[in-house]
C-alpha cells in the first residue's frame, strides 16, 4: 500500500528505466497519432476542394448542355448540326476539308529539303509515278 501513497517507492517507480521508456512509446505514439489525423485532415481538404472545382466545372457543363438542348428543337438549329456532323451541305455550296501541314504531303520532294534528301525522294516519286 505503502507503493502507491507516494513513497519514497513511488518515486522509485516513476524515475525507473522501464517507467520512462514506456511513458516515451505512449508520447511517441500520441504524437505521430496526432501528425497523422493533421495530414488525413489536409489530404481531405484537398480534396474536397477538387469536387467542389469539378461540381462547378459539371455545372457549367450542364447549363451550356440545357441552353444547346432548347436552342436545338428549332429547324435551323437540327439543319445546322447535321451539316456539322454528317458533312452535308446544300445545293450549290462547295465543302473544302483543311487539313494540318503535317498530314498533306504530295508525292514531290518540296524545295526546302537539302539535295541529299531531295534526289532519293524524286527517284522515289518517279517510281511510284511508273506504279501506277
Amino acid at each position: 500500500m505503502d507503493f502507491f501513497q507516494g513513497g519514497r517507492h513511488g518515486r522509485t517507480f516513476w524515475s525507473s528505466t522501464p517507467a520512462v521508456l514506456a511513458l516515451t512509446v505512449v508520447v511517441v505514439l500520441l504524437i505521430s497519432s496526432a501528425v497523422r489525423i493533421v495530414v488525413r485532415e489536409e489530404r481531405i481538404r484537398r480534396e474536397r476542394q477538387d469536387l467542389e472545382r469539378k461540381q462547378e466545372a459539371l455545372e457549367r457543363e450542364i447549363l451550356r448542355l440545357r441552353a444547346i438542348a432548347e436552342t436545338a428543337g428549332s429547324a435551323d438549329a437540327i439543319e445546322r448540326l447535321a451539316m456539322e456532323k454528317l458533312n452535308l451541305k446544300k445545293p450549290g455550296e462547295a465543302v473544302v476539308v483543311v487539313t494540318p501541314r503535317t498530314t498533306a504531303t504530295s508525292g514531290l520532294p518540296s524545295a526546302a529539303s537539302s539535295s541529299g534528301r531531295f534526289f532519293p525522294n524524286l527517284l522515289r516519286a518517279v517510281l511510284d509515278f511508273f506504279r501506277r
